[in-house]
């Protein structure tokens, strides 16, 4: 029989509100069997308080944030239910403690959204990504309906498994990155260039030619008109090496959908591109680094540039090194605060990012609380409607537990 576990956390960055008092951060923690979880908070001092929803979750639950069609800001808690099929799609109002459940979405397991992999949003609309099913669905969030009003579905390759691992809304248009590999239990599986996908918004019908990027990518950033795409380039090893020549960091300019290739991994850059992100400002940071034998640790960087400097091919300069236990790696620049959130395997720390000066270092052990629930799962962040963020105007910040979730997935054949 093959299984694979979903090795996740859940990290919501909250932006604070002048009128709402909250905690800064929200995590999901899950059991070792992969049978519940939970939500915490984390203040930006390090308070952390384990329980933000009192409904029980099933093994492998996710949060994404973003506003709704009234400018509230509203977390969606996602309970994957792989033994059924049956998903569990909650919204929750996040200014309450615990959070207040806003509705509850019925109708997302018959538009085929099984796995809810990302989300973002435009208008009076949220749009999914789903990994296992390969679609994008358009829901109407008016009067709270949260309706699936459209779909779209990622056409693949004839004898490829095709995954939908991240989504952006930018303009009149929403991008979506789609993965494809002949067999994802494969001890040596063969991938395909991944793909971003230009949808018109109100129709979900595609426009153009996707642009193709790095094999097995991750993220979807933006930032000025562009896409930033990480791909490990291929499989994640587990034997200490990397995907040299793969691994790549990859620009989309959405004017034309041209693809530029800043970054290869390779002598200069020994690691697999993990993770970017971008400040208003066009600060970036970007995470790089490789599993060692048996995926005991990641070993890797994370570098200080700028946008500009991305395009001529500087990776700025080094700001950490680490070597540290557990599958799930983030970076997440916080715009109100100029924070950086990084989720190093099983920990967190917060930084002022200007300076990359520490704030607070939170062992596992903390987020944890004990051994009952030793796994992280998801990041996202929430802001005020209309924020600006990574250079464009989009009322939902975006989150980037999609591809994360993907790229910390430990697979094994029994």
């Amino acid at each position: 029989m093959k299984l694979f576990k979903k090795v996740w956390i859940v990290l919501a960055l909250v932006m604070a509100f002048a009128t709402t008092a909250w905690a800064n951060s929200a995590y999901t923690v899950v059991n070792s069997g992969y049978s519940q979880g939970k939500v915490g908070t984390i203040t930006s001092t390090g308070s952390v308080t384990p329980s933000a929803v009192s409904t029980p979750l099933n093994g492998a639950p996710a949060v994404h944030s973003f506003t709704d069609a009234n400018g509230q800001p509203r977390m969606l808690v996602y309970n994957y239910t792989a033994a059924t099929g049956n998903p569990e799609v909650l919204i929750y109002n996040p200014a309450t403690s615990p959070w207040t459940q806003v509705k509850s979405i019925a109708d997302l397991a018959g538009a085929n959204i099984v796995n809810l992999y990302g989300i973002a949003t435009s208008g009076s609309y949220l749009y999914a990504v789903d990994y296992d099913t390969a679609k994008i669905v358009q829901i109407n969030m008016a009067g709270d309906a949260y309706s699936v009003t459209a779909t779209y579905t990622f056409p693949g390759t004839t004898g490829y498994e095709k995954h939908g691992v991240a989504i952006a809304a930018v303009g009149d248009y929403v991008y979506g990155l789609f993965t494809e590999v002949d067999d994802d239990y494969a001890t040596n599986p063969n991938y395909l260039t991944s793909k971003v996908v230009k949808l018109n918004k109100s129709t979900l019908a595609a426009v153009g030619t996707a642009a193709q990027v790095g094999k097995n990518a991750f993220t979807l950033k933006s930032y000025n008109n562009k896409l930033y795409v990480a791909a490990v380039g291929g499989k994640q090893r587990d034997d200490g090496t990397y995907n040299s020549g793969e691994s790549k960091l990859n620009v989309v300019n959405l004017a034309d959908m041209t693809v530029a290739t800043p970054f290869t991994s390779g002598t200069a850059i020994p690691y697999e591109f993990r993770d970017i992100t971008l400040s208003t400002a066009g600060d970036a940071y970007l995470l790089v680094g490789r599993y060692t034998p048996g995926y005991a640790t990641m070993t890797g960087k994370v570098y200080k540039t700028t946008a500009t400097a991305i395009a001529s091919g500087s990776l700025g300069t080094e700001k950490q090194s680490f070597n540290t236990a557990g599958y799930y790696w983030a970076l997440l620049y916080e715009t109100a605060a100029d924070r950086l959130w990084f989720a190093q395997g099983n920990q967190v720390d917060l930084r002022i990012a200007s300076t990359y000066t520490s704030i607070v270092s939170l062992p596992a052990q903390t987020i944890l609380g004990g051994s009952q629930y030793p796994n992280l799962n998801s990041v996202a962040l929430i802001g005020q409607a209309g924020a600006t963020l990574q250079g464009y105007q989009d009322p939902a910040l975006p989150g980037v537990q999609s591809g994360l979730k993907a790229a910390r997935k430990i697979k094994t054949t029994k």
